[in-house]
């Protein structure tokens, strides 16, 4: 199958499986924009960042904050919107705690951003919150959210961990003695009225990057492995699977697949208090050519946004799938975005096509060395 890219975004193709266990063909574009401020439209870059073969991390993988998932996921339900970047404080003046957040269709999320803290001895429960240092920026992470793991008494193979956020910080289990943890860091962020008070509370990690794959806010849409799985569906999905698992982002950070021309907006997230952009009005045509002749068309839709705000850039990527009758050998070739219809003549006619006079020149020398 010959993928053929119209566009400068970065395209490639992958395979999946429906829940009947048909194979689909899923195809990937995925653009990167340069990120404005002052509520314009987000533009094309220069420089594509590469399609993700794989999840990146801020640390180890599996072990620390989900930093980006991979590009290569079958169609999401709804749109993930996804923020890697840190908190500003307004105008640079230092203070201890401020209020961040992003808006986007049904996606409204705030988050407090709190200063350096450490537990100390005292409070109702033995430990307490210190008082919060000032800061004019806090970078904003899973890392830096409430929850943490930490080895088991006497059997150091084994961890026990905040399920809701094991890389995170400021959790202990209540068995702990308080003279382990006083002088450890508290989470950075907390959900807004409910801050974080004891080190063994049940508090919800705020953030707004991916959730960890096998975090229970995931797994719920997993579905069941069990023994009856493995010996009658086995290797394809359980009946309860829900396509959700596929969202990265939280479901307060999820809204409806984007058409472009939304407003975006940002609070202290960027230098600037308050800033916007719009999401660009391109649309990516999929055309699916079938090896026995005839074609369709079809528009992909975005289903991821990721805002990098200190790299002052902006992913999407748009995505679609075909099922397939049989097989992968059943396309010929996949066209992502627009040829002109010269273009669309020449393959009418089984006519090579070359834009230029200069594209057919170059391309003698290379038909002469094939005779």
């Amino acid at each position: 199958m010959e993928l053929l890219n119209a566009t400068r975004l970065a395209v490639a193709w992958t395979q999946g499986l429906a829940a009947d266990g048909r194979e689909a063909l899923v195809v990937i574009a995925k653009g990167t924009f340069e990120l404005p401020l002052d509520g314009g439209e987000a533009r094309l870059a220069e420089r594509q960042r590469p399609l993700l073969i794989a999840d990146a991390y801020d640390g180890e993988p599996g072990l620390s904050a989900p930093r980006r998932e991979m590009d290569f996921a079958p169609p999401k339900p709804f749109c993930d919107v996804l923020v890697s970047g840190s908190a500003h404080v307004p105008g640079g003046r230092p203070a201890t705690r401020i209020e961040a957040g992003i808006r986007i269709g049904r996606v409204c999320k705030t988050l407090t951003v709190v200063g350096p803290r450490q537990w100390q001895p005292g409070g109702r429960h033995g430990t307490g919150a210190g008082r919060a240092q000032p800061f004019v920026e806090q970078a904003i992470s899973y890392a830096e959210a409430f929850g943490g793991s930490h080895p088991v008494a006497g059997e150091p193979a084994r961890r026990r961990c905040y399920p809701d956020n094991p890389v995170g910080r400021g959790w202990f289990p209540r068995e702990m003695a308080t003279a382990e943890i006083v002088g450890l860091p508290l989470p950075a962020t907390e959900e807004p009225g409910r801050p974080v008070e004891r080190p063994d509370g049940d508090y919800r990690p705020m953030a707004l990057g991916p959730l960890g794959r096998a975090w229970p806010a995931r797994a719920a849409f997993a579905g069941t492995y069990d023994e009856r799985w493995q010996a009658e569906v086995f290797p394809l999905l359980p009946a309860d699977f829900d396509p959700r698992y596929f969202q990265a982002a939280p479901a307060d950070q999820q809204t409806e697949h984007l058409r472009g021309g939304e407003e975006v907006l940002l609070l202290n997230l960027t230098a600037r208090e308050r800033a916007g952009f719009r999401v660009p009005t391109l649309e990516i045509p999929v055309t699916f050519f079938a090896k026995k002749g005839g074609h369709d068309t079809v528009r992909a839709v975005i289903d991821t946004l990721a805002v990098d705000t200190d790299a002052g850039c902006v992913e999407i990527v748009w995505r679609t799938r075909r099922p397939l009758r049989r097989n992968l050998f059943e396309i010929a070739q996949v066209l992502v975005g627009r040829l002109s219809g010269a273009w669309w003549r020449a393959r009418e006619q089984g006519k090579d096509y070359y834009p230029s006079l200069a594209a057919l020149a170059k391309s003698r020398p290379a038909a002469e060395e094939r005779d």
